[in-house]
């Protein structure tokens, strides 16, 4: 007797292919947000939360412009010059775990991240990686955090920038863990 394929089977199959070639990729869904996937997708008006997916860094962010975090927009992003993280005297006092989004600050120029400005220090295996994709950047300076080698800047992107002032700092070879003593 010949197998006949599962009718149903092959339509539902059939349609996710299709809709996975239309989309081209699966969306990213965060803490009831939708994470943009394509960079053609992402307009000024595009709200940032779908750009920045860590929640303590869209409230710095928002923060920092002096707006609600839903009210905040990729336009809004591009007109920050400096930023402090956490901000001194702010009311987040946190530091985010990874940094995407930032290079939609494309006008920033002078970043400070200081560890000890934050309430509990900064959390392991902090992602500085996107910090490249800022080419504005002229300032820039680190300080009290752990950071694994792979998830440093490359600071050769940084073609502008004046000032490096890394303080503090602790780097690793990847897969090195590194225990903080509490």
């Amino acid at each position: 007797m010949q197998n006949k394929p599962n009718l149903k089977l092959s339509l539902i199959i059939g349609i996710l292919l299709a809709v996975t070639g239309i989309i081209g990729q699966p969306l990213v869904v965060q803490a009831n947000q939708v994470v943009a996937q394509n960079a053609s997708e992402i307009t000024d008006q595009t709200p940032m939360t779908a750009v920045v997916p860590d929640q303590t860094f869209q409230q710095i962010l928002a923060e920092r412009l002096d707006k609600p975090v839903e009210a905040v927009t990729v336009g809004d992003l591009a007109t920050i010059s400096y930023l402090e993280i956490p901000i001194w005297g702010g009311k987040i006092k946190q530091l985010p775990q990874n940094f995407e989004g930032i290079q939609y600050l494309n006008h920033l120029n002078r970043l400070n991240i200081a560890a000890a400005l934050a309430s509990d220090g900064a959390p392991d295996d902090i992602d500085l990686s996107k910090i490249a994709d800022i080419p504005s950047l002229q300032n820039l300076e680190i300080s009290g955090i752990f950071v694994p080698s792979e998830r440093m800047p490359d600071f050769s992107k940084l073609t502008n920038l004046d000032t490096l002032a890394l303080y503090q700092l602790i780097t690793a070879a990847p897969g090195y863990e590194y225990q903080k003593n509490r």
